[in-house]
Order: C-alpha cells, then sequence, then structure tokens
C-alpha cells in the first residue's frame, strides 16, 4: 500500500547504492595510483642512488687499475719506486663528470704493498655525495728496467726545469735556465694534473745527455742509457693547428733545414756532433689537428717521415710510438693505426720537447705525461697506459 504512495523509493535506494559503489571504486582505484605512483617513485630514487654509486664505484675500480698499472709495471706510483718501505703522497684526480677518486698507496720493508682508491661521486663536499671504496694488498716484485724517462710535466709556477722522476735526464724550459717570454707555458689539464703549453715558437731543451750514447759507448755506462730500434714514445698531446702531410720516406731529403710546416712535439736529434754520419738516427714525433707523422733525422742533418697518418686530433689524445727492429707503429687513443716503413741504421727516441729550430716546424698545443720505455710495448701494454691516465685528460682544454 505504502509502495503505490511513493513510487520512487526504490529507485532513489537503487541511486543510492550506485552512488556508494562508485565511490568505493574511485577510493579503490587512487588506492591502487597512490601505490603504483609511491612504488614508481621509490624505483626512481634507487635508480638515481644506485647510478650515483655506479659512479663512485667506477672511479674507485680505475683508482685501483691505475695504482696497479703504475706500481706493478711501470714501478712509479705517489712517489714509490721499488721495493723498499715508502708511504706514498696521496693524489686527487677529477673526472670533470662530478666524480673523482683519491689514490693511497704504503709499503712496509718486506714489500708488503697496500694500496687504497677511494671514489666520490658529487665531489667538492656535498652532503650528498655517494662514496665507494676499494682496497687490495700485495707482494710487490722487482719490475723489469722498462720505463726509462718520465716527464709528468706537473711542475707548474714559475719552473724552469721539467723534472724526469725516473731517469733524473731533465730538462729546461728555453734555450737558457732563465725565464724568458718564448719559453712554454705552464698550464693545467685537472685537479693536480699539469702540462706544457707551446705558443709555436718555443724550445723544451734537455740539459742531460741524449738517450743515445756515442757510437763507442753501446753499453749504456753513461748518464743515459743507449736504446737502438726496439723502444716506445709515449705521451699525451693536444695540437692547436695542422703540420704539413707528406709521403712515407726511408731515406734523407736534403730539406732539413726547411720544414716549417710540421709541428715537432717531440723533436728529433741529429745522432751525432756536426752532421758526419748517417747510420744513427734520432725519431721525432710530428703531430698537427690533421695528423701525426714520426719523423727520423740522421746525422746528416737529412729528414724524412717513415710513417704518416692522417686523422683528426682537436682534443687531448694519446699517442704511442712504438719501435719494433727499427719499424714505428702507431697507436692512438690505444688503438693501433699504422705500422710505417723500415729505415736502414740505427734508431733512438728523442730526449727534446718542441722544434730545436731553426724552420724545422715549431708546435703549438699542450703536451703531458711524457715516457720513453727501452722495450717494443706490445698493445695491452700500449692499452693500460692510456687507460690509466684517460680521465684526467678527457674534456679538458689546453
Amino acid at each position: 500500500m505504502y509502495a503505490d504512495l511513493h513510487p520512487y523509493g526504490k529507485r532513489s535506494e537503487r541511486e543510492g547504492m550506485t552512488l556508494l559503489l562508485v565511490v568505493v571504486l574511485l577510493a579503490a582505484f587512487l588506492s591502487i595510483a597512490a601505490g603504483i605512483f609511491q612504488i614508481a617513485f621509490t624505483e626512481y630514487r634507487l635508480s638515481g642512488e644506485l647510478s650515483d654509486s655506479f659512479r663512485a664505484l667506477y672511479a674507485a675500480d680505475e683508482g685501483i687499475e691505475r695504482l696497479f698499472f703504475y706500481d706493478r709495471v711501470l714501478d712509479s706510483a705517489l712517489g714509490c719506486s721499488g721495493l723498499g718501505a715508502c708511504t706514498g703522497i696521496p693524489e686527487t684526480i677529477f673526472f670533470g663528470n662530478g666524480a673523482c677518486m683519491k689514490l693511497e698507496l704504503s709499503r712496509d720493508a718486506t714489500a708488503q704493498t697496500v694500496v687504497t682508491a677511494v671514489g666520490e661521486f658529487r665531489c667538492g663536499g656535498s652532503p650528498i655525495a655517494v662514496r665507494r671504496a676499494l682496497w687490495a694488498t700485495y707482494q710487490k716484485e722487482a719490475v723489469a728496467d722498462q720505463l726509462i724517462a718520465l716527464w709528468p710535466l706537473d711542475e707548474g709556477g714559475g719552473a724552469q726545469t721539467a723534472v724526469d722522476v725516473r731517469g733524473g735526464n731533465n730538462m729546461v724550459l728555453g734555450d737558457t735556465t732563465a725565464a724568458e717570454a718564448t719559453d712554454p707555458a705552464w698550464t693545467t689539464v685537472s685537479g693536480t694534473d699539469g702540462a706544457l703549453k707551446f705558443n709555436g715558437s718555443t724550445i723544451l731543451k734537455s740539459l742531460m745527455n741524449d738517450f743515445a750514447q756515442a757510437p763507442n759507448d753501446y753499453s749504456g755506462t753513461g748518464p743515459t742509457p743507449a736504446i737502438f730500434d726496439n723502444f716506445t714514445i709515449a705521451f699525451w698531446v693536444y695540437p692547436l693547428e695542422n703540420r704539413t702531410s707528406t709521403a712515407e720516406l726511408t731515406s734523407g731529403l736534403a730539406f732539413g733545414w726547411n720544414l716549417n710546416l710540421q709541428s715537432f712535439a717531440l723533436f728529433p736529434s741529429d745522432g751525432g756532433t756536426g752532421c758526419i754520419s748517417p747510420s744513427r738516427k734520432g725519431a721525432g714525433v710530428s703531430v698537427g689537428q690533421n695528423g701525426v707523422s714520426v719523423f727520423e733525422r740522421d746525422s746528416t742533418c737529412a729528414v724524412y717521415p717513415p710513417l704518416v697518418y692522417n686523422t683528426t686530433i682537436n682534443s687531448w689524445t694519446h699517442i704511442a710510438v712504438v719501435y719494433q727492429s727499427r719499424t714505428p707503429m702507431l697507436y692512438i687513443n690505444g688503438v693501433l693505426e699504422r705500422t710505417g716503413l723500415t729505415p736502414t741504421g740505427q734508431v733512438f727516441p728523442p730526449r727534446q720537447l718542441g722544434d730545436n729550430g731553426p724552420n724545422y716546424g715549431d708546435f703549438k698545443g699542450c703536451i703531458d705525461d711524457v715516457r720513453i720505455y727501452d722495450q717494443s710495448l706490445d698493445a695491452a701494454m700500449i692499452l693500460d697506459d692510456y687507460n690509466a691516465t684517460q680521465a684526467v685528460h678527457a674534456g679538458a682544454s689546453c
């Protein structure tokens, strides 16, 4: 009876139930959405933290590898060499992408060695910096004397001498020990790592004897050892101008005094006094933004390039020239790019950065971390050398 008096009662009840169901479903959807958002946000935060952690761990790993290479292969790490007790000078290296690494080394009297590398992302005292550390301990063994000269070129300031920390074959900037306006200028690559910048008309000349001794002293009893035919030259370079590309040659041309368009980062010695014999040849490297040429200069003052490789070089680049049985091989950033011709006679490494003029070809650009090895390094060691110092130079300017 009452249903007839209220014909809309049941419909109102149904609408109320529908509204309640909608509210319940919306609440459920919102709850699910909030949960999904929370999960996504947590995953995003975790991915960011993992990325930061990975960068710090990568820096630490590279630091450990660098310490291994310098100490166990090159026998020169953080100021320590040999097997005696030593506490290395801690060094912090910045990568340029917000990451850095701090390297430490200590060795006791029994040659037990501990190396530590702390990698950090967001360096510089950030409250949200992420740090990861790796350490290793090992018994140091004697290293074969491969690295016989190392000029880190980190002196900076007003220093007039570039120290050979390995062989004592120090270099003086310019023609004299007095500072001159035309001397190479010290510059910074990254952190404490320095370099020398040449303006195209400067000389960095060795104060000590040549790496090659006089013809009657091949035993290496002089101030520097005699090194012929099998050796390695490695350095970092940032050229600022081109060099002239030529054909590859195995004999000297009489244009030794007319090479103005070369760009000698490492200048070839003449192999003797007074241009008296063509049998000994000094090796040198001309580097420009358009490639690399390996030159030899004999004692008749003739100059010729047994290896020429054209490519673009417009940033810090690792160059290694490996002589094996008088044949030069060129590695760029750890990769073998070309094998040159094989001239006759004995060839030996350079001792000088920049042009020794007149008119051979001034270098314009920056040079860093110059090394001379008394052996022909293999491809794996060249790649190790490149990897050990690549992070310092990546993205840096000249």
